[in-house]
């Protein structure tokens, strides 16, 4: 079980479309559990930056204003 803090400026994202790799196993069976099939999606296939709106997605734990 990890903790997740995240600034109001935090980004979260995948490298794997940069990379031009397959995503892991990981990311692809977690993050539509986490965030919904919909953001993962965006997210893993297309190399989406999810920006402060994690925490609304519940990603991050606590969010630390600026």
């Amino acid at each position: 079980m990890d903790v997740v803090y995240a600034s109001d400026r935090a980004t979260f994202h995948t490298p794997f479309v940069a990379l031009g790799q397959c995503p892991e196993c990981c990311s692809t069976y977690t993050f539509p559990r986490i965030m919904g099939p919909g953001k993962a999606a965006e997210m893993i296939l297309f190399g989406k930056k999810v920006k402060t709106e994690a925490y609304f997605v519940k990603f991050s734990n606590n969010l630390f204003l600026r």
